[in-house]
């Protein structure tokens, strides 16, 4: 499946896309505590399209692949950054301007250059960029190992990771650099988000090019077992969250079990949601529009917040503003792509 047009694309992996921004639209509104764990199945679902839909024959730089993949959110990141900047800041800085336009701003920690990022959640298109900028190399890089290496692979990251935020803990602790790093290098940094990327690079190879079967997936009765891991493993970290549960690993890695879970179960349910079309369509839908309802959400939040004291309320109201939205910039992107082909 490799070099697989875009358009080909796979509903089950567009539902997960749809669960994890409702989960993370949820956690703002403040119903569940499940927003971490949406954004690292973003990470490792980004991981694994991007293997699906990579044509390793083209000669593009890491560059221009880079901004192929952000060119039709980048526009909305930029209209979003300005409606928070005129709706929401009464002061910002110069430097925080310029590095979320250049999509640096999840480069440093926040406390270092004072309030940074405009648009709360803008900074994981900046992270999200400097994978796509390794991807290519990492393809060709991954593509040279066997299926036995990438089990090794994906193993050796997690301990890695593991390892890494058990000392952002302790060198934090001991105050040599604020509390606040090791927040931002477990949750923002583009260096450890990088990561959950790889990690769903490994199992986009797993899918799609070693064409690993995995029966155990596809037996009906381990995907129960699955599912009700699923939900027990969820339901505990959802708890840990609001319990107050502090972890060194609270931040990324213990969404990563439940995100891999949760994509494997319903990618081996593929034929059975396409058999059943009309029934998923609108989670399928959500999914397609994910990346713009992400952007827009938290500032339909805001202005939903004003006028409704409801929490469901606002979850429901500035659900359906996110979407609207969307679609309206989804249709205004694809007007402007059909009026520059036509150019040509």
């Amino acid at each position: 499946m490799n070099g697989q047009s875009v358009n080909n694309r796979i509903y089950s992996l567009q539902m997960v896309r749809a669960i994890a921004i409702l989960a993370i639209v949820a956690s703002h509104v403040g119903l569940i505590e499940l927003g971490r764990w949406g954004v690292s199945v973003f990470f490792i679902l980004s991981g694994i399209v991007a293997v699906y839909t990579y044509n390793f024959q083209t000669n593009t730089s890491s560059l221009k692949y880079a901004l192929w993949h952000i060119r039709k959110i980048y526009p909305l990141h930029l209209i979003t950054m300005f409606i928070w900047i005129f709706s929401f800041e009464e002061k910002v800085k110069y430097k925080a301007v310029v590095m979320n336009i250049f999509l640096l701003h999840s480069w440093v920690p926040y406390y270092v250059y004072g309030k940074g990022v405009l648009n709360g959640v803008s900074w994981f298109l900046s992270s999200i960029f400097f994978c796509y900028l390794l991807f290519p190399f990492t393809y060709r890089w991954v593509s040279k190992k066997n299926i036995i290496i990438h089990y090794v692979l994906l193993i050796v990251t997690i301990i890695l990771m593991i390892l890494i935020a058990y000392a952002s803990l302790i060198i934090t602790g001991k105050g040599i650099i604020p509390n606040d790093f090791h927040f931002w290098l477990t949750y923002w940094s583009p260096f450890y988000r990088f990561f959950d990327f790889f990690i769903g690079v490994i199992i986009g190879f797993v899918l799609f090019i070693d064409h690993e079967s995995c029966e155990m997936v596809r037996n009906t009765k381990n995907k129960v077992i699955m599912l009700i891991v699923l939900v027990v493993l969820t339901y505990i970290n959802n708890q840990l969250v609001i319990d107050g549960y502090k972890s060194f690993l609270e931040y990324d890695v213990i969404y990563i079990p439940t995100s891999i879970i949760l994509i494997l179960l319903l990618f081996y349910c593929e034929k059975n949601i396409r058999e059943k079309k009309k029934l998923f369509n609108p989670l399928v839908y959500i999914g397609d529009r994910s990346g713009y309802i992400f952007l827009i959400h938290t500032i339909a939040i805001r202005y939903s917040s004003k006028i409704i004291s409801n929490r469901y309320g606002v979850f429901f109201v500035a659900l359906f503003i996110s979407v609207a939205l969307a679609e309206v910039y989804f249709r205004l992107i694809k007007c402007v792509n059909v009026k520059l082909k036509h150019k040509q």
